[in-house]
């Protein structure tokens, strides 16, 4: 996850894609997603609740936009980039568990379905994340399909599928394997869609935004008029549906397409360097924040957000330091695990 990529539009192949140096670009729109989950854990108002409901959506896709030049570097097959997945969002998420439950007590159900990522807690989005890597070899195979309207429309058949899906398993468990199949189809789209991206014209993202804000606007209204008042997407949102997936695409494609001028506001606001260390630092503030705003209670939510993400930054600060420091007495094998593991 440490680079960006250009993919020309005359060759849609593999070998078309050049790996640059890492996009600050792309740190800055992770660390709004993650500003976004923090501000969705200290309730806010329900108009910021709806308005950050791109948030989870918006880290799919950028995992999906860096997974083809990271799969490039990997010379080893599909075991080992697994098994490097593993050790960068499992295991991290294991020592961040067993730190944990030092501290807070639980039953052992609630550990295990943790531990196993059979969870609706916080810590289910890493098993959307690894979920990602295991099924990386269909995102390989949507590349070899030449023309990318077909790729798109297959997407959107999944999207619809897993609506069916969801109208027969919705009522089932957080844990149920088919709960989990319905929380994954729709980000495995997400993320094939930021792996295709490179291949889209602007005159495409356009259109694929203009389609998931027409889809947004259609369901609104029908739910405006069976409920009689307007329903927040993120009522949606365990398992995803097409009414939230069609919200969140609509910012993250917007995003996406302006993502040159959001850079240039943020260097404005002098919050360049600050975004780009949360960018890259994504998963230990957001494993710090866990604990904190479990615990932060100073009545107004804006203080409680400011409190949590500073004291989540400094943590992970702290970390990052120890780990610089401890890097450069070890080998580089296992300074290079270490910084992996622990610097993300």
């Amino acid at each position: 996850m440490n680079s960006s990529f250009v993919l020309s539009n005359d060759n849609n192949n593999l070998s078309s894609i050049s790996i640059k140096k890492r996009d600050n670009q792309i740190d800055i729109l992770r660390a709004i997603a993650l500003l976004c989950i923090i501000c969705a854990h200290v309730s806010p108002p329900s108009l910021l609740t709806q308005f950050r409901s791109f948030d989870v959506p918006m880290m799919v896709f950028l995992s999906g936009v860096v997974f083809i030049p990271s799969w490039k570097r990997n010379k080893g097959g599909y075991i080992q980039y697994v098994s490097k997945r593993f050790i960068r969002i499992v295991v991290p998420t294991w020592i961040f568990l067993f730190l944990y439950y030092c501290l807070e007590r639980h039953d052992i159900e609630f550990v295990l379905t943790t531990f196993t990522f059979k969870t609706g807690w916080y810590v289910w989005i890493m098993r959307v994340f690894f979920s990602m890597a295991l099924l990386s070899p269909i995102v390989l195979l949507f590349f070899k399909i030449n023309k990318i309207n077909n790729v798109l429309l297959l997407l959107f058949f999944l999207l619809i599928l897993n609506e069916f899906l969801g109208a027969y398993i919705g009522t089932l468990g957080s844990g149920n394997i088919l709960v989990i199949l319905e929380m994954t189809i729709p980000y495995f789209v997400i993320f094939t869609l930021g792996s295709q991206i490179g291949r889209l014209n602007r005159k495409t993202l356009f259109i694929l935004l203009f389609l998931s804000l027409l889809c947004y606007l259609f369901f609104a209204l029908v739910l405006y008029q069976i409920n009689g008042y307007y329903v927040l997407t993120n009522v949606y949102k365990y398992p995803p549906r097409l009414y939230y997936i069609s919200y969140a695409l609509s910012c993250v494609l917007l995003m996406w397409i302006y993502k040159n001028y959001i850079s240039i506001l943020i260097e404005r606001l002098y919050l360049n360097n600050v975004l780009i260390f949360i960018g890259r630092h994504t998963m230990w503030i957001y494993f710090w924040h866990i604990p904190l705003v479990e615990r932060v209670a100073l009545g107004f939510y804006l203080y409680n957000f400011l409190v949590v993400l500073l004291l989540s930054c400094l943590l992970t600060y702290i970390q990052h330091t120890i780990i610089l420091i401890i890097s450069k007495r070890l080998p580089h094998n296992i300074a290079n695990y270490l910084k992996i593991i622990f610097d993300s």
